[in-house]
């Protein structure tokens, strides 16, 4: 499998920047033969912005998500990302899998909330972590802080995980 990997500046709450940029970033990855890009945690609306995230924060199937299908589906190359998700009044801190022909394979609650800013915005996840088919593998997904808890990545291999893809990201000085 191979996968394309982006970690660069976070969208600071301009979506509309951060989707075309994740276009331009799917066209890349796919003319380089690109199976899956992978882009960071909270990709949208923009990392470690507090302020941001109860106030763009997306349900499942909004706009973000279709924009983002049609780009993949048009570039043939999956995608998996993390965004800020509202439910129930609640916030989450999610990722997403997308198959190259736009349909999402899997969707997950980030469950181990790192620091006072993720702990005070976010509502744990309360499901397990997914194992889903892309790309003629099975795949486990995380998100950052997850993987420091081996429990996790254990439970994935056991039910079947080949890969376990993490969307991360770091705010400054980490």
């Amino acid at each position: 499998m191979k996968l394309a990997l982006f970690q660069g500046p976070p969208a600071d709450g301009d979506v509309a920047a951060a989707l075309t940029r994740a276009r331009q970033l799917l066209e890349g990855a796919a003319v380089l033969g690109a199976e899956v890009l992978v882009l960071p945690e909270l990709w949208l609306p923009g990392y470690n912005r507090p302020d941001l995230h109860p106030r763009l924060a997306e349900e499942q199937g909004g706009a973000w998500l279709g924009v983002l299908s049609t780009a993949v589906r048009a570039a043939g190359c999956g995608l998996v990302l993390g965004w800020a998700e509202c439910a129930g009044g609640e916030i989450f801190n999610a990722a997403t899998a997308i198959g190259p022909d736009g349909v999402v394979r899997a969707h997950y609650r980030k469950i181990q909330l790192y620091g006072g800013m993720e702990r005070a915005v976010f509502t744990p996840g309360r499901a397990p972590p997914p194992v889903f088919s892309l790309a003629g593998r099975r795949i486990g997904l995380l998100i950052c802080y997850d993987i420091e808890f081996p429990e996790h990545a254990r439970d994935l291999a056991r039910r079947g995980a080949e890969i376990l893809l993490v969307p991360t990201a770091n705010p400054a000085g980490f």
